[in-house]
Protein backbone atom coordinates (compact mmCIF):
# COMPACT_ATOMS: atom_id res chain seq x y z
CA UNK A 1 0.00 0.00 0.00
CA UNK A 2 1.32 3.42 -0.94
CA UNK A 3 1.53 6.30 1.53
CA UNK A 4 0.67 9.81 0.38
CA UNK A 5 1.45 13.04 2.22
CA UNK A 6 -0.73 16.12 1.59
CA UNK A 7 -0.15 19.70 2.73
CA UNK A 8 -2.78 22.42 3.20
CA UNK A 9 -2.39 25.28 5.70
CA UNK A 10 -4.81 28.00 6.65
CA UNK A 11 -8.38 28.49 7.81
CA UNK A 12 -11.44 26.28 7.38
CA UNK A 13 -12.27 27.94 4.08
CA UNK A 14 -8.70 27.48 2.86
CA UNK A 15 -8.93 23.75 3.55
CA UNK A 16 -12.37 23.26 2.05
CA UNK A 17 -11.58 24.85 -1.31
CA UNK A 18 -9.16 21.93 -1.75
CA UNK A 19 -11.84 19.39 -0.77
CA UNK A 20 -12.71 18.38 -4.38
CA UNK A 21 -9.00 17.72 -5.02
CA UNK A 22 -8.53 15.66 -1.86
CA UNK A 23 -11.80 13.77 -2.32
CA UNK A 24 -10.85 12.95 -5.91
CA UNK A 25 -7.54 11.55 -4.63
CA UNK A 26 -9.42 9.49 -2.03
CA UNK A 27 -11.66 7.93 -4.68
CA UNK A 28 -9.01 7.33 -7.31
CA UNK A 29 -6.32 6.13 -4.92
CA UNK A 30 -8.57 4.17 -2.59
CA UNK A 31 -5.90 1.64 -1.66
CA UNK A 32 -3.47 4.34 -0.49
CA UNK A 33 -2.96 5.64 3.04
CA UNK A 34 -3.51 9.41 2.90
CA UNK A 35 -1.99 11.71 5.54
CA UNK A 36 -2.98 15.38 5.64
CA UNK A 37 -0.83 18.07 7.24
CA UNK A 38 -2.93 21.04 8.35
CA UNK A 39 -4.78 22.58 11.26
CA UNK A 40 -6.26 19.84 13.43
CA UNK A 41 -9.44 21.73 14.34
CA UNK A 42 -10.39 21.78 10.65
CA UNK A 43 -8.71 18.70 9.22
CA UNK A 44 -10.49 16.48 11.75
CA UNK A 45 -13.64 16.86 9.64
CA UNK A 46 -11.96 15.11 6.70
CA UNK A 47 -10.50 12.46 9.00
CA UNK A 48 -13.88 11.66 10.59
CA UNK A 49 -15.59 11.35 7.23
CA UNK A 50 -12.87 9.06 5.87
CA UNK A 51 -11.65 11.47 3.22
CA UNK A 52 -8.15 11.20 4.73
CA UNK A 53 -6.75 8.42 6.92
CA UNK A 54 -4.49 10.44 9.20
CA UNK A 55 -4.11 14.03 10.28
CA UNK A 56 -0.88 15.71 11.35
CA UNK A 57 -0.68 19.19 12.80
CA UNK A 58 1.77 21.55 11.13
CA UNK A 59 3.21 21.92 14.65
CA UNK A 60 4.10 18.21 14.83
CA UNK A 61 7.76 17.83 15.85
CA UNK A 62 8.39 15.51 12.92
CA UNK A 63 7.61 18.35 10.54
CA UNK A 64 9.84 21.03 12.06
CA UNK A 65 12.77 20.26 9.74
CA UNK A 66 10.56 21.15 6.76
CA UNK A 67 10.90 24.79 7.79
CA UNK A 68 14.46 24.62 9.07
CA UNK A 69 17.74 25.87 7.63
CA UNK A 70 19.67 23.21 9.53
CA UNK A 71 21.32 20.54 7.30
CA UNK A 72 21.14 18.04 10.18
CA UNK A 73 17.40 18.54 10.61
CA UNK A 74 16.85 18.34 6.84
CA UNK A 75 18.55 14.94 6.89
CA UNK A 76 16.21 13.81 9.67
CA UNK A 77 13.09 14.76 7.78
CA UNK A 78 14.33 13.07 4.61
CA UNK A 79 14.58 9.80 6.51
CA UNK A 80 11.10 10.22 7.98
CA UNK A 81 9.52 11.34 4.73
CA UNK A 82 10.98 8.40 2.80
CA UNK A 83 8.01 6.22 3.79
CA UNK A 84 5.75 8.33 1.55
CA UNK A 85 5.48 7.38 -2.11
CA UNK A 86 4.73 10.96 -3.10
CA UNK A 87 3.64 14.32 -1.73
CA UNK A 88 1.23 17.03 -2.82
CA UNK A 89 0.44 20.51 -1.51
CA UNK A 90 -1.85 23.41 -2.40
CA UNK A 91 -0.84 26.99 -1.52
CA UNK A 92 -2.24 30.49 -2.03
CA UNK A 93 1.18 31.97 -2.73
CA UNK A 94 4.86 31.14 -2.57
CA UNK A 95 4.99 32.99 0.74
CA UNK A 96 2.39 30.71 2.34
CA UNK A 97 4.16 27.55 1.18
CA UNK A 98 7.12 28.15 3.52
CA UNK A 99 8.52 24.67 2.92
CA UNK A 100 12.22 24.31 2.25
CA UNK A 101 12.51 22.55 -1.11
CA UNK A 102 15.79 21.02 0.00
CA UNK A 103 13.80 18.90 2.44
CA UNK A 104 12.38 16.95 -0.50
CA UNK A 105 15.61 15.87 -2.15
CA UNK A 106 14.47 12.27 -2.38
CA UNK A 107 13.63 10.00 -5.31
CA UNK A 108 9.95 10.42 -4.44
CA UNK A 109 7.54 12.35 -6.65
CA UNK A 110 6.16 15.63 -5.33
CA UNK A 111 3.61 18.10 -6.67
CA UNK A 112 3.13 21.56 -5.17
CA UNK A 113 0.58 23.95 -6.65
CA UNK A 114 0.50 27.70 -6.07
CA UNK A 115 -2.67 29.52 -7.07
CA UNK A 116 -2.32 31.82 -10.06
CA UNK A 117 -4.62 34.79 -9.46
CA UNK A 118 -4.37 35.79 -13.13
CA UNK A 119 -6.37 32.68 -14.05
CA UNK A 120 -10.11 33.20 -14.68
CA UNK A 121 -10.87 30.37 -12.23
CA UNK A 122 -11.85 30.21 -8.58
CA UNK A 123 -9.31 28.71 -6.25
CA UNK A 124 -11.11 25.38 -5.87
CA UNK A 125 -11.34 24.72 -9.62
CA UNK A 126 -7.74 25.78 -10.26
CA UNK A 127 -6.42 23.32 -7.65
CA UNK A 128 -8.69 20.52 -8.86
CA UNK A 129 -7.62 20.89 -12.48
CA UNK A 130 -3.93 20.92 -11.55
CA UNK A 131 -4.32 17.87 -9.31
CA UNK A 132 -6.06 15.75 -11.93
CA UNK A 133 -3.79 16.91 -14.75
CA UNK A 134 -0.66 15.94 -12.82
CA UNK A 135 -1.90 12.44 -12.02
CA UNK A 136 -3.80 11.61 -15.21
CA UNK A 137 -2.20 13.85 -17.80
CA UNK A 138 -5.46 15.37 -19.00
CA UNK A 139 -7.70 18.28 -18.14
CA UNK A 140 -10.79 17.25 -16.13
CA UNK A 141 -14.27 18.22 -17.24
CA UNK A 142 -16.70 20.34 -15.22
CA UNK A 143 -18.69 17.14 -14.63
CA UNK A 144 -15.70 15.63 -12.83
CA UNK A 145 -15.32 18.71 -10.68
CA UNK A 146 -19.00 18.72 -9.73
CA UNK A 147 -18.84 15.03 -8.81
CA UNK A 148 -16.47 15.68 -5.88
CA UNK A 149 -18.22 18.53 -4.13
CA UNK A 150 -20.24 16.69 -1.50
CA UNK A 151 -19.02 15.73 1.96
CA UNK A 152 -19.71 12.02 2.65
CA UNK A 153 -22.09 11.90 5.62
CA UNK A 154 -23.90 8.78 6.79
CA UNK A 155 -27.45 8.44 8.12
CA UNK A 156 -26.24 7.61 11.62
CA UNK A 157 -24.16 10.78 11.81
CA UNK A 158 -27.09 12.88 10.62
CA UNK A 159 -29.34 11.37 13.26
CA UNK A 160 -26.78 11.90 16.02
CA UNK A 161 -26.34 15.54 15.04
CA UNK A 162 -29.91 16.23 16.12
CA UNK A 163 -28.73 15.68 19.71
CA UNK A 164 -27.18 19.14 19.46
CA UNK A 165 -30.69 20.62 19.42
CA UNK A 166 -33.40 20.92 22.09
CA UNK A 167 -36.22 18.38 21.94
CA UNK A 168 -38.82 21.06 21.16
CA UNK A 169 -36.99 21.76 17.90
CA UNK A 170 -36.44 18.13 16.89
CA UNK A 171 -40.00 17.04 17.68
CA UNK A 172 -41.33 19.27 14.91
CA UNK A 173 -40.62 17.90 11.44
CA UNK A 174 -41.14 21.21 9.64
CA UNK A 175 -38.32 22.47 7.38
CA UNK A 176 -35.59 24.59 8.92
CA UNK A 177 -32.93 26.98 7.71
CA UNK A 178 -29.41 27.58 9.02
CA UNK A 179 -28.07 31.13 9.35
CA UNK A 180 -24.41 31.95 10.04
CA UNK A 181 -24.05 35.75 10.52
CA UNK A 182 -20.29 35.91 11.06
CA UNK A 183 -16.95 35.73 9.29
CA UNK A 184 -13.30 35.97 10.18
CA UNK A 185 -13.33 39.60 9.00
CA UNK A 186 -15.92 42.15 10.23
CA UNK A 187 -15.64 43.76 6.81
CA UNK A 188 -17.27 40.67 5.28
CA UNK A 189 -20.25 40.63 7.68
CA UNK A 190 -23.70 41.75 6.57
CA UNK A 191 -25.22 43.86 9.40
CA UNK A 192 -26.74 41.80 12.20
CA UNK A 193 -30.00 43.85 12.29
CA UNK A 194 -30.70 42.71 8.73
CA UNK A 195 -30.10 39.07 9.64
CA UNK A 196 -32.48 39.48 12.59
CA UNK A 197 -35.15 41.10 10.42
CA UNK A 198 -34.88 38.20 7.97
CA UNK A 199 -35.17 35.65 10.80
CA UNK A 200 -38.34 37.39 11.97
CA UNK A 201 -39.66 37.42 8.41
CA UNK A 202 -39.03 33.68 8.01
CA UNK A 203 -40.69 33.02 11.36
CA UNK A 204 -43.75 34.91 10.18
CA UNK A 205 -43.97 32.38 7.34
CA UNK A 206 -43.62 29.45 9.77
CA UNK A 207 -40.01 28.67 8.91
CA UNK A 208 -37.93 27.76 11.94
CA UNK A 209 -34.18 27.79 12.02
CA UNK A 210 -30.78 27.52 13.64
CA UNK A 211 -28.50 30.49 14.23
CA UNK A 212 -24.87 29.34 14.30
CA UNK A 213 -21.98 31.27 15.82
CA UNK A 214 -18.39 30.34 16.56
CA UNK A 215 -15.28 31.91 18.09
CA UNK A 216 -15.08 34.50 15.30
CA UNK A 217 -18.55 35.78 16.18
CA UNK A 218 -17.91 36.72 19.81
CA UNK A 219 -18.29 40.37 18.86
CA UNK A 220 -21.88 39.64 17.75
CA UNK A 221 -22.99 37.87 20.91
CA UNK A 222 -23.95 41.02 22.83
CA UNK A 223 -26.12 42.15 19.89
CA UNK A 224 -27.79 38.75 19.71
CA UNK A 225 -28.47 38.82 23.47
CA UNK A 226 -30.04 42.26 23.16
CA UNK A 227 -32.50 41.09 20.49
CA UNK A 228 -33.76 37.61 21.44
CA UNK A 229 -34.57 35.14 18.70
CA UNK A 230 -38.13 33.90 18.05
CA UNK A 231 -39.09 30.84 20.12
CA UNK A 232 -38.99 28.60 17.02
CA UNK A 233 -35.29 29.38 16.53
CA UNK A 234 -32.26 27.85 18.23
CA UNK A 235 -28.96 29.60 18.84
CA UNK A 236 -26.15 27.05 18.47
CA UNK A 237 -22.76 28.25 19.73
CA UNK A 238 -19.44 26.63 18.82
CA UNK A 239 -20.77 23.28 17.53
CA UNK A 240 -18.29 20.72 16.25
CA UNK A 241 -17.69 20.97 12.52
CA UNK A 242 -18.79 17.38 12.10
CA UNK A 243 -22.08 17.96 13.93
CA UNK A 244 -22.68 21.24 12.15
CA UNK A 245 -22.10 19.72 8.72
CA UNK A 246 -24.66 17.00 9.48
CA UNK A 247 -27.23 19.60 10.57
CA UNK A 248 -26.66 21.77 7.51
CA UNK A 249 -27.10 18.73 5.25
CA UNK A 250 -30.64 18.35 6.63
CA UNK A 251 -31.60 22.02 6.28
CA UNK A 252 -33.79 23.31 3.47
CA UNK A 253 -31.69 26.46 3.15
CA UNK A 254 -28.45 28.09 4.33
CA UNK A 255 -27.57 31.79 4.58
CA UNK A 256 -24.16 33.19 5.47
CA UNK A 257 -21.34 35.57 4.68
CA UNK A 258 -18.02 34.81 3.01
CA UNK A 259 -16.76 32.41 5.70
CA UNK A 260 -15.41 28.94 6.34
CA UNK A 261 -18.86 27.81 7.50
CA UNK A 262 -20.32 28.93 4.17
CA UNK A 263 -17.73 26.80 2.34
CA UNK A 264 -18.71 23.92 4.64
CA UNK A 265 -22.40 24.45 3.81
CA UNK A 266 -21.54 24.28 0.11
CA UNK A 267 -20.26 20.71 0.63
CA UNK A 268 -23.41 19.67 2.50
CA UNK A 269 -25.72 20.16 -0.52
CA UNK A 270 -28.58 22.39 0.69
CA UNK A 271 -29.81 25.35 -1.33
CA UNK A 272 -28.17 28.49 -0.02
CA UNK A 273 -27.09 32.07 -0.41
CA UNK A 274 -23.72 33.66 0.39
CA UNK A 275 -23.18 37.40 0.79
CA UNK A 276 -19.81 38.46 -0.64
CA UNK A 277 -17.60 41.43 -1.24
CA UNK A 278 -17.26 41.64 -5.01
CA UNK A 279 -13.46 41.67 -4.81
CA UNK A 280 -13.44 38.09 -3.44
CA UNK A 281 -16.25 36.58 -5.50
CA UNK A 282 -14.21 35.33 -8.48
CA UNK A 283 -11.61 33.45 -6.46
CA UNK A 284 -13.61 32.35 -3.43
CA UNK A 285 -17.14 31.76 -4.67
CA UNK A 286 -18.47 28.68 -2.82
CA UNK A 287 -19.23 25.36 -4.48
CA UNK A 288 -22.45 23.39 -4.86
CA UNK A 289 -25.91 24.94 -4.61
CA UNK A 290 -24.82 28.14 -2.87
CA UNK A 291 -25.69 31.26 -4.89
CA UNK A 292 -23.91 34.56 -4.34
CA UNK A 293 -25.02 38.16 -3.95
CA UNK A 294 -22.10 40.59 -3.98
CA UNK A 295 -21.32 44.30 -3.83
CA UNK A 296 -18.31 46.57 -3.43
CA UNK A 297 -19.30 47.04 0.23
CA UNK A 298 -21.22 44.44 2.23
CA UNK A 299 -23.63 47.16 3.43
CA UNK A 300 -24.62 47.74 -0.18
CA UNK A 301 -26.33 44.33 -0.39
CA UNK A 302 -29.91 45.35 0.29
CA UNK A 303 -32.35 43.53 2.55
CA UNK A 304 -35.02 43.24 -0.15
CA UNK A 305 -32.69 41.55 -2.64
CA UNK A 306 -31.60 38.98 -0.02
CA UNK A 307 -35.17 38.33 1.07
CA UNK A 308 -36.44 37.93 -2.49
CA UNK A 309 -33.64 35.52 -3.41
CA UNK A 310 -34.23 33.33 -0.36
CA UNK A 311 -38.02 33.22 -0.62
CA UNK A 312 -37.92 32.49 -4.35
CA UNK A 313 -35.53 29.59 -3.77
CA UNK A 314 -37.60 28.22 -0.89
CA UNK A 315 -40.73 28.26 -3.01
CA UNK A 316 -38.97 26.77 -6.05
CA UNK A 317 -37.55 23.89 -4.01
CA UNK A 318 -40.54 23.21 -1.78
CA UNK A 319 -39.03 24.76 1.35
CA UNK A 320 -42.45 25.21 2.94
CA UNK A 321 -46.01 24.73 1.85
CA UNK A 322 -47.04 27.59 4.14
CA UNK A 323 -44.60 30.10 2.69
CA UNK A 324 -46.41 32.81 0.75
CA UNK A 325 -44.90 36.03 -0.40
Amino acid sequence: MKNILLFRWGSLGDLLVTFPSIYWLRNHLSSCWITLVGRKEYGSLLEKTGVVDELLSAEDRRLRPLFSQSPEESLQVRKWIHKYSWMMGWFQSLRTARIKESSFLTPKESYFFVYDSSQPKRVSRFFFDKTVECLQGKKPSLCWFNQYQKLPLGRREKKESLNLLPSRFVSSFSPFVVVHPGSGSPRKCWPWPRFLRLIQDLTHHRIKGILVTGPAEERLESQIHESPLPSSWVWLRNPSLFGLSSLISQACFYLGNDSGVTHLAALCAPQGLALFLKEYEKEWRPLGNISVLSADSIDMIGYDSVRETIFNKLIAHGGSATLNK
